[in-house]
This record gives structure tokens, sequence and C-alpha cells, in this order.
């Protein structure tokens, strides 16, 4: 979430500090009220001092859980595990505003940066285990359900989008990786998982050439000629389209005539 974005949703809150607590003099930390600690905490947690503030909200939270601010606090408390990348925690302190405070205003917000926790909390290498990936895109379809309203449905699915790109890039990658090793089969199996699960991934052209050429190496040369002609119909402005047109045209040659039906023959 940007700065813009996070200080739109507490304008509300922030406009409440600023009425109720007064800039003149200081007091003991232990004697602040909530709305003077949430203050505080906010303008340590905009200097980026995340830790200093973190354990300002908690404060507030533990002593005066009922506060108009606790649940901003909460949700703060989430914003600084999730700007430290601590995405593990972040998550579960974004839970656990969900579950204490299921009326706030916020609560979209906390559902969405707990689905953004799995997807940075996945390894970035996309060879490895991709299950925090799998369980955003899970958040991510129930959120669109829970909360079809919400403005925040746009952020929702550019991460959505994010997601089905590093699970298409996974598949494919293995794809062509078994590709290079010249076990077409074992390829074939990957690229078709990213046809069928990601139809919009940006692999799809190259996938529909080394369909292809997995096939051509088998010498299966009409399901080759199928997906070569597939991906120049859909893609005739891909870079993979004139290599594909070159394969056609070698192609069609080795391919049996089509035998012409007798006209005397019975049906």
């Amino acid at each position: 979430m940007t700065t813009l974005d996070f200080c739109r949703r507490l304008l509300f809150l922030a406009a409440l500090v600023m009425l109720t607590v007064s800039c003149a003099g200081t007091k003991p930390k232990s004697a602040l009220s909530p709305e003077e600690k949430f203050r505080d905490g906010l303008e340590k947690y905009e200097a980026r001092k995340f830790a200093d503030a973190r354990l300002l909200f908690e404060s507030l939270i533990f002593e005066n859980p009922g506060a108009v601010v606790a649940d901003s606090s909460q949700y703060l408390v989430g914003m600084c595990y999730y700007n430290q990348k601590d995405f593990e925690l972040a998550a579960g302190e974004f839970q656990r505003f969900v579950v204490q405070y299921p009326s706030s205003p916020l609560v979209d917000d906390a559902e969405l940066m707990r689905a953004r926790c799995f997807f940075y909390g996945a390894p970035k290498n996309i060879g490895l285990d991709q299950n925090y990936t799998t369980s955003c895109v899970n958040f991510l379809q129930a959120f669109k359900d829970d909360y079809p309203t919400s403005e925040l449905l746009p952020a929702a699915d550019t991460l959505l989008a994010a997601c089905w790109e590093r699970l298409s890039k996974r598949d494919f990658q293995a794809g062509k990786l078994y590709y290079r090793m010249k076990a077409y089969r074992a390829a074939q199996v990957y690229l078709q998982l990213v046809l069928d699960q990601y139809p919009d991934s940006p692999y799809v052209p190259e996938t529909l050439y080394l369909m292809g050429e997995s096939y051509r190496h088998r010498e299966v040369y009409d399901s080759a000629l199928i997906w070569y002609e597939k991906l120049v119909y859909l893609y005739p402005e891909n870079k993979t389209t004139p290599k594909a047109q070159k394969r056609i045209r070698k192609i069609q040659p080795l391919l049996p005539e089509p035998v012409e039906a007798n006209p005397d023959s019975q049906p």
C-alpha cells in the first residue's frame, strides 16, 4: 500500500488526534492518553522507526483495548512488521485485526495486506516451494467474493495477476528445462499446465511454440502443426511467430496426403 493510500484511509483518525490532543507540553509516556500515544506512534511510523512505533501501538492496545484508535493501532502493528519485511508476523497481526475488529473500516485493507504478506513471503526463486503464492491466490479470490464493492478491488486484481505470472513462470521454466533435456513428454506435461491454468500468462506464446517443437522432435507432425498454427493465429505479432511459420512450411510436406472420399462408396 502506498503512503498516499495509507494516509487517506487513516485521515479521519488523524483529524481526531489533532482535535483532541494539545501540542503544548509533554507527559510521561505512562500517562499518555490513547490518542496521544497513537499520535506518537504514528509520528515514529512516518519516520520509519517501525520497531519504536510498534511498541507504542502494542502498548496502546494492551492498556486501552476499547479505545477509538485501537483498531488502527492493531492495523499499524501489522504494517510495522510488514515494512520490516517480517511477513509471517505481519500476516498474523492482520489476521488478528480481522478477528478482533470485523466492523472496522480498515478490515478490507487488512485482508488485502495479509494476502500481500503471503506474496512477498514466498521465495524469490520460483523454483522453490510456492505454497505461499498459492495461499495468496486463495486469499485474493476470497477477498473478491467477500468485498465485491471494495475500492481496493483493482489492487487485488493487480496482485492476483502477479501471482498468476509467478506460478505460470514456474511451470513454464520446468517445461522448458525438460525440453532442453530432450524429455519431451515430461515437457509437455508442464507446458500444458501453463495453457490450462494460466491462459493469460505472458508465457503462453512461447509455450505454444515449445509444444509444437516437442511434438516435432517426437515426429508427431500433425500435432506439432496444430500448435504452430495456433500460435500464428492467436499471436501474429509475437517474436516466436516467424519461427513457427518456418516450421509449418517444413512440416507440411511431411504430412500424408489427405485421402479423398470415393463417391461410389457407401457411407
